[in-house]
């Protein structure tokens, strides 16, 4: 009995074990599926859209989108915004008139779209054309493009073109031909600028010599009017809005013949200095007198414009 129980067994056993690899199987397929399923649903599948647009001295202007840096060479990779965007010399090698452009991203990416637009009219060695998935390449308006697209790979392209000598000849002619007028143009302007600046002074110093004179000619006509005495006649009409201290001060310089340094103008009418120094701002303010520095002091004068 014991006998026949065992070769039960040993025949059931197989049976039971492929069952179980079975079920472990479905398992981790499944575990598998709701991962990518999860990773989607997140934006975490991997993704690398991208122009490279090559221009005639070789550079190449890179932008793109991904959620993982491509590392593409002298192209930096905005993590936070997922965008990567710039010039780069590192992509192009020139072997005699023969540009070589070589783009190699080990980085695996669920979804692959990226376009590479020569520059115009420039010849594409086909036969030299090798790339990780079949490119694409369409002509629009002189311009050739080649387009890659391919799921779970990496990006890998390489291929020779030719530049059009006349096309070069042309882009360096358009930028001799714009300097030298940028620079008659700069040449042209600060020449009007030295012109215009010399006659503005020539003007500006003939009407400050004509205001001058007119000045010195009026000066000359009210010359006789100014004094104390010719303050005295116009003090008196405004006299009675001073209070008494403040005419005291006022009659104080007319008799110091119109003007005195403020400490001595002080003692001469004998008012207290922090009562002074308010009258003083109270007639400066009414325009009856002027202060002005000297040295540690101040110089106290009528004022005859008044």
């Amino acid at each position: 009995m014991k006998y026949l129980l065992f070769i039960v067994l040993v025949l059931l056993m197989p049976l039971v074990l492929g069952q179980g690899l079975e079920a472990q199987q479905a398992s981790q397929t499944i575990a598998q599926d709701v991962e990518q399923i999860r990773s989607a649903q997140q934006g975490t599948v991997s993704f690398l859209f991208a122009d490279f647009y090559i221009l005639n001295d070789g550079s190449v202007f890179v932008s793109g989108r991904s959620n993982i840096d491509p590392q593409i060479p002298g192209i930096s990779f905005n993590e936070a915004e997922g965008k990567f965007e710039g010039n780069t010399q590192r992509l192009p090698s020139k072997l005699g008139e023969t540009w070589i452009f070589n783009l190699n991203v080990e980085q695996i990416y669920k979804d692959i779209n990226v376009k590479i637009i020569l520059p115009r009219n420039a010849k594409l060695l086909t036969s030299t054309l090798t790339a990780s998935t079949l490119p694409f390449v369409t002509s629009s308006d002189s311009t050739l493009t080649i387009e890659l697209i391919d799921k779970d790979s990496s990006l890998n392209v390489k291929f020779d073109y030719e530049t059009s000598a006349m096309e070069e000849s042309i882009d360096l002619t358009q930028i001799f031909v714009l300097g030298t007028v940028a620079i008659v143009i700069i040449v042209l302007y600060i020449i009007y600028i030295k012109k215009f600046k010399k006659k503005g002074k020539e003007k500006v110093i003939t009407k400050a010599k004509v205001q001058k004179v007119r000045e010195r000619k009026e000066g000359e006509k009210h010359e006789i009017k100014k004094g104390p005495e010719s303050f005295r006649e116009r003090y008196e009409s405004v006299k009675v809005t001073l209070n008494e201290r403040e005419n005291k001060i006022i009659s104080a310089l007319i008799d110091l013949g119109g003007k005195a340094k403020q400490n001595q103008l002080r003692s001469y009418v004998a008012i207290p200095k922090a009562s002074f120094t308010r009258h003083l701002f109270s007639l400066e303010r009414k325009n009856l007198i002027l202060k002005k520095g000297l040295g540690k002091t101040n110089i106290v004068e009528l004022n005859y414009e008044f």
